[in-house]
């Protein structure tokens, strides 16, 4: 409750080493997650989706990472950095273009199949095949943001690079171990399915 985020946030940003503006839109009450909107060059977070990162990651490492001020100034820092990465990434757009791409053929596969959310346990091939293609490229986008906010931290002392590969390796893993169901969930992809398939029979009549 007495961490000013908003405040370190800016200072995070300011001391990085960057030459863009980057704007930040931060909410103390609302729970916006942490991303980041490189055509605005803009970071959205709020105190919620900072706090919940902060004990989802200890957490993962059964609580073995303290949480005292020192460790979620560092945390800030490199989720910020991190962000930035997302921002400054070259590779972003064309990434997020075959992500539309992959998107519309696990839609249109999954209406081939007529297929049922609440089957999970026994997809088809083909739509294993989408999602794992899904899969692969979110982890690419989020390989190279970590990457590129590597270049652009100033590390004081090894206890920050230990600390940044633990929370580069905790980010990947929810990624690359994220079971489908999270997937479909995280992604809106049910609610585009349901759209898509009203579109499809409104169309035909």
């Amino acid at each position: 409750m007495n961490l000013n985020l908003k405040k370190l946030f800016k200072k995070n940003i300011k001391e990085l080493n960057i030459d863009r503006k980057i704007f930040l839109y931060y909410s103390k009450k609302r729970h916006i997650p942490i991303c980041a909107m490189p055509n605005l060059n803009l970071i959205m977070a709020s105190n919620k989706s900072f706090l919940n990162f902060c004990y989802s990651f200890n957490n993962f490492y059964n609580k073995k990472i303290q949480l005292n001020n020192e460790n979620i100034n560092l945390i800030s820092k490199i989720v910020i950095a991190h962000e930035i990465g997302h921002i400054l990434d070259k590779k972003i757009y064309k990434n997020k273009a075959q992500y539309s791409l992959i998107i519309s053929k696990l839609i249109e596969t999954m209406l081939n199949y007529n297929f049922d959310f609440n089957n999970l346990n026994n997809l088809p091939y083909e739509i294993e095949i989408n999602l794992l293609e899904l899969k692969k490229n979110i982890i690419e986008r989020e390989t190279n943001a970590w990457e590129i906010g590597k270049n652009i931290l100033n590390f004081s002392n090894e206890n920050e690079i230990i600390l940044f590969n633990k929370m580069k390796e905790y980010a990947l893993a929810t990624y690359n171990y994220g079971n489908y169901k999270n997937i479909i969930k995280d992604h809106n992809i049910e609610n585009m399915f349901n759209f898509k398939k009203r579109f499809k029979l409104e169309k035909a009549l």
